[in-house]
C-alpha cells in the first residue's frame, strides 16, 4: 500500500485521462481507489441534459450523450483482483462475478471501495451511470449477505444492471428455463426437464413478437427489431401454435399471451407439448431423455432404476437437481448431481461431481461435496469433502472432513481432518493423515478471512509506519527553518501585523506535517490493536486442533505418515512416520507437538 494525499480530477475520457494522471504523478493506478464523487451528463453539443431527463426522455430518445466525472483518487486498501464485471455482447446486461479467493471484509471502508471498484469497471466499459443510488444499494445488499470476514471458496455471479431494451419472439417461453439459466449464469441445457411447484408459472405463449426499443447500457439507442431479425433469421416461426397441455396444467389467456401454471408439484416436460410428470421414476437419465433441473429447493424426488448393466443410470453429461435422488445403477462421465438427500446403489465415474447434504454411495470414484454427512462403502481414488465422512473401505482416495471413520484403511490415501479420525483396521501403507483446521469445510471461509485480514493489517501497518517516518524526516529538515522564523512570529504578534504570505505557507505546511505524523501514528496503533484482536481469533480457531485426535482399533503398519499443518502465526508443517507397531493413538500436546498415546 503506497500512501499519497487525496487527488481530485475531472475526467471525460476515463482511460486516457487516468493514464495521463498516472504518468504525470508517477502513481500506479493499480494501487489506487477511484471514487466517483459526481457525474454530469451532456449532449454531444456540450449542453447539459435537462433535469429529469433520465426519467422522462432518455429511453425514447436517440440523442447521443456523454458523461464527465469528478473523481477522488486515494490509496487502495483492498485487493479486488478477484472481482470482475462483464457486459454481454449487445451491451444489455452487466454481471458481477466474485471469484474464488476474494477477501470480503465487513467494514464500511471495504464496502465503499468495493462499490468504487465496480463503478469504475462499469465506466471503463463505457456504461452510462444514471441510477447509481439503486446500483449502490444492490451492491451493499450483496455484501450484507456475508455476515463476517471471509474468503470465497467458490465463485458467485450476480446480474447488477439490465437495459430496458429487449425482445421476445412469438411462441412458447420456458419460464423455468429462463430462471435456471439466470440463477446459474450458464448456457441453456437442451431438452432439459424442470421442476415446478404447485401454482408456479411454467411457460408463456406470446401471440406476437414483443419488441421494446431503448438504450443499452452504454447509452446507445437500440432498434431491437434489427437484433431480433439477426438472431432469429434461421428460425421458422410461421407455423408456431400454442402447445397441448395435460390435466395437471392450467392456462390463462388474453389477447396478447397465454400463461401456463402447474396445478401440482412435479417435473415439467416441454418436448412437443406441455406435461407434468408427477411420479419421477426413470430407467435412465441422459441428454436425450433430458436432464432434470431446478428441483433442489422444490421438494422433488427423482428415482432412476437402471436394470441394464451395460448402461449407466445417469449417462454422459447429464444433470439431476432434486431434493431427494435415488439411483440404482452407475453414474457416468461428466455428470452432475445436486441433492439434499442422495442414495446411489452403484458406482460413480471419476469425472462425476456430486453435491448433497447427506449422501450414501456404494462405490465412489468421483468428487463428492457433502454439506453434512457422507457415507461411502468403497472409496476408490475418489474425493470426499464433508463434515462427517464414514467409509467402509478407503483405497487411494482423498477425504477432507471434520470427523472421519474408516473401517478398513488400504494404501495411498490422504485424510485431512480437524477433530477426529477413527480407524478400525489399518491394512495398508503410504497413507497420510493430516491435522488441518481447514478440513472443517464450514469454518474454512471464515478462517481464510482471518488470515487474509492479518496479512492486510500487517501490510497497512508497515506502510503507515514507513509513511510516518518519511513525514518525520521532512519535519526534522524543516524544523531549523521554523526556529529561525520564531522572532518574526513573535514580532507579528506583538505588533499585530500580518505575517508574510510565504512565511505563513511554510508554517501551515509544517503544522500539516506534524498533524499527519500524529494521525498516521495513531492509525498505526489502532491497526496494531486490530491485528492483535484478529490474531486472538485465529489462535482460538486453530487452537481447536489441540482437541483433535486419531484413534485406532488396530496396529499400525510401516510408512504411514502423520502430519500437522498449521497456518498461524506462520504456515508450517511437522510430521512423524509410523512403523509397524502396536495400537497407537495420535494427539497434540499444548505446544502443538505430535505425540503417540498408547490406549489404555
Amino acid at each position: 500500500m503506497d500512501f499519497f494525499s487525496k487527488k481530485k480530477l475531472s475526467i471525460i475520457n476515463w482511460e486516457k485521462d487516468l493514464s495521463s494522471f498516472s504518468k504525470s504523478t508517477d502513481i500506479n493506478l493499480q494501487n489506487c481507489n477511484i471514487h466517483i464523487s459526481s457525474i454530469r451528463t451532456f449532449f454531444t453539443n456540450d449542453m447539459p441534459v435537462p433535469a429529469g431527463y433520465f426519467d422522462s426522455e432518455y429511453e425514447n430518445s436517440d440523442k447521443e450523450i456523454y458523461q464527465k466525472y469528478d473523481v477522488e483518487i486515494t490509496p487502495k486498501e483492498y485487493d479486488f483482483n478477484a472481482l470482475d464485471v462483464r457486459i454481454d455482447r449487445n451491451n444489455l446486461v452487466a454481471t458481477l462475478t466474485l471469484k474464488e479467493g476474494l477477501f470480503i471484509d465487513n467494514t464500511e471502508v471495504y464496502k465503499m471501495q468495493f462499490i468504487d471498484c465496480v463503478l469504475a469497471k462499469l465506466v471503463e466499459q463505457n456504461v452510462i451511470l444514471h441510477n447509481s443510488k439503486i446500483l449502490k444499494a444492490v451492491l451493499v445488499h450483496i455484501l450484507n449477505d456475508f455476515s463476517e470476514n471471509i474468503v470465497l471458496t467458490k465463485a458467485l455471479s450476480v446480474e447488477i444492471l439490465k437495459s430496458k431494451a429487449s425482445y421476445k419472439t412469438r411462441g412458447l417461453i420456458n419460464l423455468l428455463e429462463e430462471a435456471w439459466v439466470k440463477k446459474n449464469h450458464t448456457e441453456i441445457i437442451e431438452n432439459a426437464l424442470y421442476a415446478a411447484n404447485e401454482g408456479e408459472e411454467i411457460a408463456i405463449f406470446l401471440k406476437d413478437d414483443e419488441i421494446i426499443n431503448g438504450r443499452n447500457l452504454t447509452g446507445e439507442y437500440i432498434n431491437m427489431q434489427s437484433i431480433y431479425e439477426r438472431e432469429s433469421k434461421d428460425k421458422d416461426i410461421s407455423s408456431i401454435s400454442p402447445p397441448n397441455i395435460d390435466e395437471n396444467i392450467d392456462k390463462e389467456e388474453n389477447d396478447k399471451k397465454i400463461i401456463y401454471k402447474a396445478k401440482t408439484k412435479g417435473i415439467v416436460d416441454y418436448q412437443d407439448n406441455l406435461k407434468i410428470i408427477s411420479i419421477a421414476t426413470f430407467d435412465t437419465v441422459s441428454n436425450k431423455t433430458g436432464s432434470i433441473l431446478g428441483g433442489l429447493e422444490k421438494g422433488i424426488e427423482v428415482d432412476v432404476e437402471c436394470s441394464d448393466n451395460s448402461k449407466d443410470a445417469l449417462q454422459t453429461n447429464a444433470i439431476i437437481e432434486a431434493d431427494v435422488v435415488n439411483i440404482t445403477g452407475n453414474v457416468g462421465e461428466n455428470t452432475i448431481i445436486k441433492a439434499n438427500n442422495l442414495n446411489i446403489k452403484g458406482q460413480t465415474h471419476q469425472s462425476s461431481i456430486i453435491y448433497a447434504n447427506e449422501a450414501f454411495i456404494n462405490i465412489h470414484k468421483g468428487t463428492l461435496y457433502a454439506k453434512n454427512e457422507a457415507n461411502v462403502e468403497y472409496l476408490e481414488l475418489g474425493r470426499i469433502y464433508a463434515q462427517d465422512a464414514n467409509i467402509l473401505q478407503l483405497n487411494g482416495g482423498k477425504v477432507v472432513a471434520k470427523r472421519v471413520v474408516v473401517s478398513r484403511l488400504r494404501n495411498n490415501c490422504n485424510i485431512y481432518f480437524s477433530e477426529d479420525v477413527h480407524l478400525k483396521l489399518i491394512d495398508g501403507v503410504e497413507n497420510k493423515l493430516e491435522f488441518n483446521i481447514m478440513a472443517n469445510i464450514e469454518l474454512k471461509p471464515h478462517f481464510l478471512g482471518i488470515l487474509a485480514k492479518d496479512t492486510l493489517l500487517k501490510e497497512h501497518i508497515k506502510s503507515r509506519v514507513a509513511y510516518c517516518k518519511s513525514l518525520i524526516l521532512k519535519a526534522r529538515k524543516l524544523k531549523p527553518v521554523i526556529e529561525t522564523l520564531k522572532p518574526l512570529i513573535a514580532k507579528s504578534k506583538a505588533e499585530a501585523t500580518p505575517l508574510d504570505s510565504e512565511v505563513k505557507k511554510m508554517l501551515q505546511y509544517y503544522a500539516a506535517l506534524l498533524k499527519q505524523v500524529h494521525l498516521q501514528r495513531d492509525t498505526a496503533i489502532k491497526l496494531q490493536n486490530d491485528r492483535i484482536e484478529n490474531a486472538t481469533l485465529a489462535t482460538g480457531l486453530e487452537g481447536e486442533l489441540l482437541q483433535a485426535k486419531i484413534t485406532t482399533e488396530s496396529s499400525w503398519r510401516d510408512n504411514n505418515e502423520i502430519i500437522l499443518h498449521r497456518f498461524f502465526p506462520v504456515e508450517e508443517k511437522s510430521s512423524i512416520l509410523l512403523e509397524d507397531s502396536d495400537m497407537l493413538d495420535i494427539e497434540l500436546d499444548k505446544d502443538y507437538k505430535l505425540q503417540k498415546i498408547s490406549p489404555e
